[in-house]
């Protein structure tokens, strides 16, 4: 059993309760009866087992370049220390055996290759150290592959640890710069230049949980497949597997100028974190809760000046409900002018850190009207002279003060007289506190977690359901070339195809074994073949038929023509 496979079990992804037994007869494959002394599959012909050439050694992760005659995978053939590398088959022709390549010989184990757009690189990820990395090889030459370059370590890389949090698997092209991956948390595309050295990150999924102050932990988004249909990007369409067992709304966020009475440019904050979205929009994908949404106007994003201001309320998202919030900006907030004596005092207003007066007359603008601000004038008064018996004296004076709307209330604070030391406004001891981000505690209601898989649509920034539930686990989602078609291991027994256009599912039935009437396998990885026909994935022996190391049954990579196979759920 390779050390991967290990490590995915270990994982627990392979922890599917329901299990697919698949009865073979003379009839066909299928639940027609079992006949225990001879043994036939009429559905096998639809299959064909890929690699048959040296039966101790598994193989995994297929994936057929544009011909579809050449398949890179992984596979420890190349050593005895159960530790994979990059393969690459090319299938012969008639009367031609198969030719087997070994593109890297890393002493690490290495997996998820992917052939580029253009077919002369692929991409892989490497485990080494306790961490992961994604790799792009040249393998214009097959007998002398090119140089390696690490793409998930060099700068911008993020989070560039041996973290758990940053394991970057499941690579795939989107076009010849550009390489979808997940980091096991987090979706991310990576462009490359032209010596395939990392240039940009972008995150390309906004995980629901993203601007949630909770104790729940970030929602797993994992295993990204994704066709670009559409030159510049705009209109990609990403299925991954992620735990967000969550009921998902949206909230529609509105920012008006009161005094015109229309709507108006501002950015929207969530849980007091800018989005870098305008108002009025509509940020989906969120959990059901409550929420404090804001929106920020500055002079800079307004046709009138408006102070730096940030207005919060907090809504409720309800399941499958758009939440609606208006917020209502006006030139309400007043001025204090504060005349002070004398010019080299400091004065505070809230608490903040001391500024110096440096004209008789100091406007303060931008003042929250309506509530109790409290303003102090510090300075230190040198009562003699005398170096032996001069003394330092610190004086204060305070005032509270509430500004109407857009009002100025001048305020006079005086610390030049002996008398003033430690003189305070009684009235400024319990004073409120002008309101900046008044955050709220709440309850996030958030199911139980269970794996499904998810479609993130780039065009409009909407997230649904494909798939699961039902105690189902599904895993390795497999987009078609066309974008019509998503192929699904589920509880690593079934093979799901289903029809994202129609909502129709299939189920392409697994292949039997002969002498063997009952026949139950493990799959994993499925991919498509470039014409979108035929889906080649890794296959378990019968669990029946032990390895040759008595261990786990080791895999094989088949193929399947998936228009035959199938049969309707």
């Amino acid at each position: 059993m390779s050390s991967f496979w290990r490590l995915v079990r270990s994982a627990g992804l392979a922890a599917g309760a329901s299990l697919c037994v698949t009865v073979l007869s003379l009839s066909g494959c299928g639940g027609d009866g079992v006949n225990d002394l001879t043994f036939q599959c009429t559905d096998c012909e639809f299959w064909t087992k890929v690699t048959d050439d040296r039966a101790s050694y598994p193989n995994y992760f297929p994936d057929p370049s544009d011909s579809g005659r050449t398949i890179a995978f992984s596979s420890d053939r190349g050593n005895d220390t159960n530790t994979e590398n990059i393969w690459i088959m090319v299938r012969g022709g008639e009367g031609e055996e198969d030719a087997y390549y070994q593109i890297t010989n890393a002493d690490a184990d290495e997996f998820d290759p992917a052939w580029s757009p253009t077919g002369d690189r692929i991409a892989f990820t490497r485990a080494s150290g306790g961490r992961f990395d994604i790799y792009v090889i040249d393998v214009s030459v097959f007998t002398d592959p090119g140089d390696e370059v690490r793409i998930t370590s060099e700068n911008p890389i993020p989070n560039d640890t041996l973290s758990l949090f940053f394991r970057p698997t499941g690579a795939s092209w989107l076009d010849d710069e550009e390489i979808l991956f997940s980091n096991g948390i987090d979706i991310f595309v990576v462009t490359l230049d032209e010596a395939n050295t990392p240039k940009k990150l972008d995150k390309v999924i906004d995980d629901p949980s993203d601007y949630v102050l909770s104790n729940v932990d970030d929602f797993i988004e994992n295993q990204a497949t994704a066709v670009r249909t559409v030159p510049d990007g705009s209109a990609d369409q990403i299925y991954f597997i992620s735990d967000s067992r969550v009921a998902l709304g949206a909230i529609e966020v509105t920012a008006y100028d009161e005094d015109l009475e229309e709507e108006m440019a501002a950015e929207i904050f969530l849980e007091g974190v800018p989005t870098g979205v305008k108002t009025p929009s509509v940020v989906g994908g969120r959990p059901l809760g409550a929420y404090v949404v804001g929106a920020k106007v500055t002079d800079l994003d307004a046709e009138r000046t408006f102070c730096d201001t940030l207005l919060t309320d907090v809504i409720n998202v309800f399941e499958n409900d758009t939440a609606h919030v208006d917020l209502g900006f006006s030139d309400s907030r007043g001025t204090i002018a504060l005349i002070a004596t004398p010019l080299g005092a400091h004065y505070t207003y809230d608490g903040s850190l001391p500024f110096p007066l440096e004209e008789d007359t100091t406007y303060l603008d931008c003042i929250f009207p309506g509530v109790d601000h409290i303003l102090k004038l510090e300075s230190v008064l040198i009562v003699s002279t005398d170096t032996v018996t001069g003394e330092l004296v610190g004086l204060t004076d305070s005032a509270c003060v509430r500004v109407p709307l857009r009002d100025t209330v001048v305020v006079r604070l005086n610390v030049t007289a002996r008398d003033s030391v430690g003189r305070s406004d009684s009235s400024c001891t319990e004073f409120s506190r002008s309101p900046r981000n008044p955050f709220h505690d709440k309850m996030l209601h958030v199911q139980q977690s269970e794996s499904l898989v998810w479609l993130y649509d780039g065009l409009s920034g909407d997230y649904s359901v494909v798939y699961g539930g039902a105690g189902e686990t599904p895993s390795y989602p497999a987009i078609s070339p066309d974008n019509t078609r998503l192929a699904v291991v589920i509880d690593f027994k079934r093979l799901l195809v289903i029809d994202v256009t129609t909502g129709e599912e299939w189920e392409v039935r697994l292949p039997g074994e002969p002498g063997i009437n009952i026949c139950e396998r493990d799959i994993a990885y499925p991919v498509w073949s470039p014409d979108g026909k035929r889906i080649a994935v890794s296959l378990s022996p019968c669990t029946d038929r032990p390895s040759t190391d008595n261990n786990t049954p080791e895999y094989h990579i088949w193929e399947v023509d998936y228009e035959s196979a199938r049969v309707p759920r």
